[in-house]
């Protein structure tokens, strides 16, 4: 665990193996630089000065940079547990670089864009795109992102709406039973069907009872 004390602006600790980050005391923090650790969470809501976040390849599952507006590089890939990403505050007129901003991050189900943001950034060479969502890592995802209204892209961005998703929000859904009924029909195990979607042997064997 790092507590860091007295006032400072920068502080870098790539791979040190970091896994509890303190930064609450230091409101005048510009440049946190934290890549490759162990981190699962990281609080920058005091650091409202902060300029530079570095904190790709940790194991973190939130990030809220909604009081860092002054942000001018955000780094976040290779967050294998991040699934969720509000940029509604992140104005990218003051970026210069925004290619690395999404490398990696397979696991991204569902990203919030603000009325500030851009994908070229401030330089259109420096172009940034989301990760095409895959199956293999995401469920129900498609090679898509969505809109709120269902519609979906291939490449993003050509558009710019406020959320993009990785699974089609207005999309039906089969019921659970029905779900169980499809993978019992199919060879499926009780125990296979449950870790397939998540649920109890319990659960799963009342519905095939049902079904029998």
């Amino acid at each position: 665990n790092v507590t860091i004390k007295g006032p400072i602006k920068r502080f870098w600790c790539n791979d040190c193996g970091v896994t509890s980050l303190d930064v609450s005391k230091h409101p005048n923090l510009r440049f946190l630089t934290c890549n490759s650790n162990l981190l699962t969470t990281i609080d920058v809501s005091k650091n409202v000065e902060l300029i530079e976040l570095e904190c790709a390849g940790n194991q973190l599952s939130d990030l809220d940079i909604s009081k860092n507006t002054k942000l001018q590089i955000l780094t976040c890939s290779a967050n294998s547990k991040l699934t969720t990403l509000d940029l509604s505050y992140f104005n990218t007129n003051q970026v210069t670089d925004m290619s690395d901003m999404f490398i990696h991050m397979y696991k991204l189900q569902q990203v919030t864009l603000g009325e500030n943001f851009s994908f070229t950034g401030s330089e259109t060479t420096k172009l940034c795109n989301l990760p095409r969502p895959s199956s293999s890592d995401i469920s129900g995802a498609n090679g898509k992102w969505y809109d709120s209204n269902g519609n979906g892209y291939g490449e993003v961005p050509l558009v710019s709406p406020k959320i993009f998703m990785a699974e089609n929000p207005i999309q039906i859904k089969k019921s659970f039973n029905d779900q169980v009924n499809q993978l019992y029909n199919l060879g499926y195990t009780t125990e296979q069907i449950a870790r397939e979607l998540n649920k109890s042997t319990t659960e799963v064997q009342i519905v095939i009872d049902m079904l029998q």
